[in-house]
Order: structure tokens, then C-alpha cells, then sequence
């Protein structure tokens, strides 16, 4: 309404200013063709022409009165393509949690100031709730649409709004033994691009067709994918997938706490062809990151340790540069790997958790424990640390 106006107003003074220049050019015209008829009038010895007399007096007089209005106005410069900006500063727009989904990221960004991480890591901690409380909770956060995928001990949730969808896989619940079989099995399965954490790739393969079924219903133009722990390797096999055998894009994969899924070789096509759109997060001393020793890291290392941030080595420059230019790619760190006699204190103590003496009651449903090799993997840690890094808490 306000440009209608403006642009109804700016044609008016257009009008305007072409009626003044139209006096002004022919005020002069006027005053001579008067005063031409006043003096023919007189032109015969007898007596003037009054009717040529009076017509050339009032042409004269038009001709005055135009020319003095024109000088009595005041200058103007009317330019109707300029419109003057509104003084009233515009709003500031905070993202909500859905709209970060299509907010551009790079997972190489060495600040790693992502507002969809928060998203992310929100949805992997209500990936634990039951179906109706994480439908609660997802609405709560201005999702319109959830659905649960279940099979036996593994679940996830495809969750929507508009054209935005995310995939989230639960991590290891600590009531199904199934869970922690997954967890502690490193047999390694092949696939066309290299092996593969055999566990985790058939925990993620029991929830496809049911996750398929939604894409394809939803279709969503920007689609993300996330889980903390388990849910974090089956997240990456998803992302393998997705893009192996089913020639689906997404916009980013962000895992929490996640373990090692691939072998070497696998491991270097998913850098290559996943550059800049996978970061796993990690905070601390979470030794679930760090495990099983036989498999290879991938993606890039967002760690918050030691009150600072760590990245791994820049991918961009090892997978889009010169061998040269390669070589000095190593201004990043990496976490190390568990030793074996580590992982298997690690197995054990996880075999203890099944056996009856993991969390209390009260504790929240993503297992921490006391032991040394499951500390600061629980996923409130990781929501807060991520809060912190946003400016969102101190």
C-alpha cells in the first residue's frame, strides 16, 4: 500500500511539473501574438480594429499572468524514480529453529558458528522421547510434522515443516541389549566404495524403506540428517547411502558423539564427496567418538575441548589442491583412537550398563555412566557446550 502510494504521489508531481514547463513555453508565445494584434489593429488611417484590439489585450494579458506565476514558484527538482528510505530501522529477523534449515553452512567453516546445529542437536536429544512426547516437543519447536520409524530397538523420526525435513536416528538405549550388540560388533560389511561398520549399517538398512516412504511423500527441497552416539553412525551410513544408491542430495549431515563407521578407503570418498556439508561434533574426553580402533575417521572435526574450539585439517585443501599443496594441509588436530586394551575396558564396561549397572531412574535416557570411557558423551552436554559457542547461554 505504502509503494502505490508513493508511486501515485511521484505521478502526480509529475503531472505537475509538466503543466508548469507547458505555461512557462507558452507564456512568451502569448504576450507576442497579443501584442502583434494590438498593433495590426491600428494599421488602418480610419479607426483600429476592435476586435483584433481586444483579442490581442487579453492574449497579452494570458501571456503576463502565466509568465508571472511561472517566476513566482518556488525551484523544484522532482526525481520520481527516488523514493526516500523509511527512517523506521527494520526489525531484526532471529532465525527460528526451522528456518535455520535453509540457511547456507559449511561444515569447513573454522568458527563453526552454525544456528542449525542447535536444531540439530535438539532433535538428536528428542529422538530419545517416545513417539508422543517427541511429537509434543517437535510442534513445541515449530515442526508440523513428525513420523517415528521403528524396528525392534532401533528408531528414528523424520520431522518437517514446509520444504524442510530433517532425518534423526536415536542413539543407544540402554534397556535394549540389541543396542549395545550393535555397539560393540566391529565386523566390517563391503559396499561398492569401501567397508563399513557391518552393525551399524544394518541398524540404519532395518529403518530405510520406512524413512524412503516419507521422502517420497514429503519431498522436502532442503534435508538434513543427525543422531547423537548410535544414532550419529547410523545418521553417517544414511548419508553413505543416500548418496551411493540412492542419488538423493541433502544439505548437511552434523553428527553428535559419534563413532567411527568407516574404513580407509571408505572414509576418503566420503571427505571427497561430502566436503563441506558433514561435521561430527564431539566434546571433551567422549571416548564413543574415539572407538572401535579398527575404523577410520571421516568428515569434518568440530571438538570443543580444553575451553576452546579444534578443527581437523581443512578438507577442501587436501581433496581440492595440488600434492604439494597438500602436504601442508595439517593445521588441524584429530582425535586419537582408543588403544585395544582401552576398547576392550570400553566393551566392558558397556557390558556392565546391560547387565543392570548402568543409569539410575533419574538419569537422562542417553547413557553416561561413571566409567571413564563414556564420560561427556551424554547429549545435554553437547546442547549446552553448542548454546555456549552461539552466544545462546554462557
Amino acid at each position: 500500500m505504502a509503494r502505490c502510494i508513493v508511486g501515485a504521489a511521484g505521478n502526480c508531481w509529475a503531472i505537475a511539473g509538466w503543466a508548469s514547463n507547458a505555461i512557462n513555453a507558452l507564456s512568451v508565445p502569448l504576450i507576442i501574438a497579443g501584442a502583434f494584434l494590438v498593433l495590426a489593429s491600428f494599421l488602418r488611417l480610419t479607426k483600429p480594429y476592435w476586435e483584433r484590439f481586444r483579442l490581442g489585450c487579453v492574449l497579452v494579458l494570458l501571456g503576463a499572468a502565466a509568465f508571472t506565476w511561472q517566476v513566482d514558484q518556488p525551484p523544484t527538482s522532482v526525481d520520481t524514480d527516488t523514493i526516500t528510505p523509511d527512517p523506521t530501522p527494520a526489525p531484526t529477523i532471529v532465525s527460528t529453529v526451522t528456518e535455520r534449515l535453509h540457511m547456507p553452512w559449511d561444515s569447513e567453516d573454522r568458527q563453526a558458528k552454525w544456528p542449525v546445529c542447535e536444531t540439530l542437536a535438539l532433535l538428536s536429544d528428542i529422538s530419545y522421547r517416545t513417539p508422543v512426547e517427541a511429537k509434543e516437543e517437535v510442534i513445541r519447536l515449530g515442526f508440523s510434522g513428525i513420523m517415528p520409524l521403528v524396528d525392534n530397538s532401533m528408531v528414528g523420526y523424520v520431522v518437517w515443516h514446509g520444504d524442510k525435513a530433517v532425518i534423526v536416528f536415536r542413539g543407544t538405549n540402554p534397556s535394549e541389549i540389541s543396542d549395545w550388540d550393535v555397539n560393540i560388533n566391529e565386523t566390517t560389511f563391503r559396499i561398492s566404495k569401501g567397508g563399513i561398520h557391518e552393525g551399524f549399517w544394518f541398524a540404519y538398512q532395518s529403518l530405510k524403506p520406512q524413512m524412503l516412504i516419507v521422502l517420497q511423500s514429503i519431498r522436502p527441497k532442503h534435508l538434513w540428517i543427525t543422531g547423537h552416539s548410535l544414532g550419529g553412525a547410523m545418521a553417517l551410513a544414511c548419508a553413505i547411502d543416500l548418496t551411493l544408491n540412492e542419488k538423493m542430495t541433502f544439505d548437511g549431515l552434523v553428527t553428535f558423539g559419534q563413532p567411527k563407521v568407516v574404513e580407509g578407503d571408505l572414509a576418503t570418498f566420503v571427505d571427497e564427496d561430502l566436503v563441506g556439508r558433514y561435521a561430527r561434533v564431539v566434546i571433551g574426553n567422549d571416548a564413543v567418538a574415539r572407538i572401535p580402533p579398527s575404523k577410520a575417521f571421516c568428515g569434518s572435526l568440530v571438538w570443543f575441548t580444553s575451553g576452546r574450539l579444534q578443527r581437523s585439517p581443512p578438507l577442501r585443501r587436501m581433496f581440492g589442491a595440488s600434492q604439494g599443496d597438500a602436504a601442508g594441509s595439517s593445521d588441524g588436530v584429530e582425535l586419537t583412537p582408543l588403544t585395544m586394551t582401552e576398547w576392550s575396558e570400553w566393551k566392558n564396561a558397556n557390558q556392565a550398563a546391560v547387565k543392570g549397572l548402568g543409569p539410575s531412574s533419574d538419569e537422562p535416557p542417553s547413557y553416561q555412566g561413571n566409567s571413564p570411557y563414556i564420560k561427556d558423551h551424554d547429549m545435554a552436554g553437547y546442547i549446552s557446550q553448542i548454546r555456549k559457542h552461539l552466544g545462546i547461554e554462557q
